[in-house]
Order: C-alpha cells, then structure tokens, then sequence
C-alpha cells in the first residue's frame, strides 16, 4: 500500500498558509467585514487559536472547503468496496474493463494467511490457477476484459485517487481509525490521517479530526464485547 497526497485546497493570495481557506470561511461567517489583507496579516499562531476554538465548539461546516486528494495504490478490490462507501467524496479508479491484469503480484495477501505457512502456499496456488485462467481466456480465446476479469477475486490490487474534504475525512477516520474496522483499511486510514495531521494539526490533531470516534467523542458507543477501552465505554457514562 502507496499513499501520496497529490492535490489540496489551498489559497490563491501569495503567502497564504494552508490554514487560509478555512479561516477565510470561518471569518465570514463571524466577522461583519473581513477582506483578504486580514487573512494576510493575522499571525498564523492567531488563527490556529481561532480556528480550533470554532471547531471545538461543533462548527465543523468551515472544514468543507478545504479538500484533500490522494492517490492511493495497491489495495484490494475489498479495501476500495469500503472506500467507496463513503459518499461525500469524489473516486477515479483504475478500471479492469479497459486495463489489462498487471504482471508479478497483483493481490494482496492478508496478514493471517501470509503468517501460516499451509494457508499462504494454498493461497498462492489458488492466486497462479486465477491468472492463469484469467490469462487463457484473453491471450487464447480473444476473451475481452471485462469478461475475463470475473475469474478475479476481491483480493485484487487497485489504485484509485480520492478527494475529500476535511469534515467528510472526520467522518471517515471517525469509523475506520475504530479497531474494530478491517484490517486493510484501517491501515489506509492511518496512513491519510498521517499525512492530513502533518498538513492541517490544528484541524486533525488538535481537534481530532484525525482520530477514531471514540477519541472524537471522548467515549465507545460499540457493543461492549468489543470495546478497546481507549476511551469510557457510553454504558459506564453517568446521566
């Protein structure tokens, strides 16, 4: 798994810092007059300051107008099927109708099989048998690929490039940071956030956009069974 941060929303004035696009939308919304030389002067320190009080208050609408695009490569089909699931976003996924199956390892082996040595020999055969089907039927039978490519299993790797802004990314993190989120896209998550606390810590880090729910809320709403007890669980939670 690659993840690269490719494109962000970031202010056109010159000398603008990332925090811009945000403070300009929060300063309309609580100023009666605000022009760009205000954004340009404020101390940087100031408007973090600012900023983290409006979002700590529950104002996070401000947050939609930065955006954050990645490109994100090798991860299964599984991983992008959750991915995708998450509806404020815009996805470009490498397409299996037009692009033909990439040559050495084109799958991801999950972690529990790659440590058992019986299940990861049974699975890499499984994995050759695919290709090699997937391969007869385009090469030897003019099979197209869009066809051919229903032999393929989830475990397929993709690339897709995704843009979110960052209350959508709040909301993303807020499930999938959760330990009890699948592994693969757990893993993805904590790469984004990663990338988005180094770009924006006063939204993601300081206000924890960048964190699980539970640390968002400051309690797990899980079922009890699985509960990772980083945070109070909400049935320990006095009225």
């Amino acid at each position: 798994m690659k993840v690269t941060l490719i494109g962000m929303t970031n202010p056109m004035f010159e000398g603008g810092v990332d925090e811009d696009v945000i403070y300009t939308a929060m300063s309309q919304c609580y100023n009666e007059s605000f022009d760009e030389e205000d954004a340009k002067n404020t101390p940087i320190e100031q408007k973090r300051k600012v900023m983290k009080a409006v979002l700590k208050a529950g104002h996070d609408s401000i947050s939609e107008h930065t955006n954050f695009t990645f490109l994100i490569e090798d991860v299964s089909l599984t991983c992008t099927h959750q991915l995708v699931r998450h509806r404020l976003a815009s996805y470009s996924q490498r397409s299996s109708r037009y692009t033909n199956l990439e040559g050495g390892e084109w799958y991801v082996v999950p972690h529990s099989i790659a440590k058992n040595d019986k299940a990861l020999a049974k699975f890499i055969e499984t994995m050759r048998a695919t290709e090699e089907c997937y391969r007869y039927l385009t090469n030897e039978c003019n099979i197209p690929f869009e066809d051919a490519r229903f032999t393929l299993p989830a475990g397929k790797k993709t690339n897709i490039v995704v843009t979110m802004n960052c209350r959508s990314l709040k909301n993303f993190f807020a499930h999938r940071l959760c330990t009890r989120a699948q592994w693969e896209i757990r893993e993805l998550a904590q790469e984004m956030a990663k990338i988005c606390k180094e770009k924006l810590p006063v939204v993601f880090d300081e206000c924890a956009f960048g964190e699980a729910k539970c640390v968002q809320n400051g309690y797990c709403v899980e079922p009890k069974k699985q509960w990772c007890h980083k945070r109070p669980h909400i049935s320990e939670l006095k009225d």
